[in-house]
């Protein structure tokens, strides 16, 4: 079971995976009506549909990525002297 699993998770089209539920859980799944828009922040939704605000991510500079990868790096590096690999 676990191996389907992990073979369902690998489609791009799949977000998540509900292990260990009971049979009838998809009859409750499909009963649901979710209806998602994707829009604008300041954009007017119809009656009925709910807006969730994600923030948006601050935009990287080349210099700043370079900084992160630089940190990540050296984080690394002394992750694997403590553990004698280095």
């Amino acid at each position: 079971m676990l191996e389907r699993a992990l073979a369902v998770l690998q489609c791009k089209h799949t977000d998540a995976i509900v292990l260990n539920t009971h049979p009838d859980l998809q009859v409750v799944l499909h009963s649901l009506n979710v209806q998602v828009a994707v829009v604008d922040e300041h954009h007017d939704l119809p009656e009925g549909l709910l807006k969730l605000v994600v923030p948006k991510p601050r935009l990287q500079s080349l210099p700043s990525l370079r900084a992160k990868v630089k940190a990540r790096r050296e984080a690394y590096i002394q992750r694997q002297r403590r553990k004698g690999v280095l």
